[in-house]
């Protein structure tokens, strides 16, 4: 296969995950051209109603304009400043927090533009804790954020999104690796 091959991805997503995609996409077909880019979710959706990109690894808004394909599930876990009463914990429940920031089960009623750097700013600076995929727990902010497990363990997943009606062929290329890999790794 040839061609190009526009892909955006959820900033700060699992770096594991991403690698192992990308890398067999690249072993697979060595000819693509693959463009990489990252966005915050509502912008992943505008790029794709845009055509900008030909898929999108996000969260899902349950959009029915978009095919969805989950690629895996992670637990949720709390951010909270290090320094604050929270930090002390060893897992939390959502009936303890305070000034709840982000909350990514609740994506469609929220900040429909949610800066992710700028919440990890100001989780580090004690204004606040965020709800999020356990991976997020690797950031630039490590030094100033513990990760807490949430309780109940809750699972929210991410998805491969795309508009059925794009027309690049290496989509579907794309689309059964995903469904390889998902039935081998996952």
């Amino acid at each position: 296969m040839t061609g190009n091959l526009k892909i955006g991805f959820l900033k700060n997503l699992d770096p594991t995950l991403l690698v192992k995609i990308i890398s067999k996409l690249n072993k697979k077909y060595p000819l693509l051209t693959i463009e990489l880019n990252s966005y915050s979710n509502h912008e992943l959706y505008q790029q794709l109603e845009s055509a900008t990109i030909d898929l999108a690894l996000t969260m899902s808004n349950h959009d029915p304009r978009y095919q969805q394909i989950l690629i895996n599930k992670y637990p949720l876990v709390v951010l909270v400043n290090k320094k604050s009463e929270l930090a002390k914990k060893d897992k939390l429940h959502q009936s303890e927090l305070n000034n709840i920031l982000f909350d990514v089960r609740k994506i469609d009623n929220q900040n429909k533009f949610p800066e992710f750097e700028g919440n990890l700013l100001k989780i580090a600076c004690n204004q606040g804790c965020a709800i999020l995929h356990a991976f997020v727990k690797d950031n630039c902010y490590n030094q100033y954020i513990k990760a807490i497990p949430l309780e109940p363990v809750i699972e929210e997943g991410i998805y491969l999104v795309y508009d059925k009606n794009n027309h690049n062929p290496a989509i579907n290329s794309f689309i059964f690796l995903i469904r390889t890999i998902i039935h081998n790794y996952m």
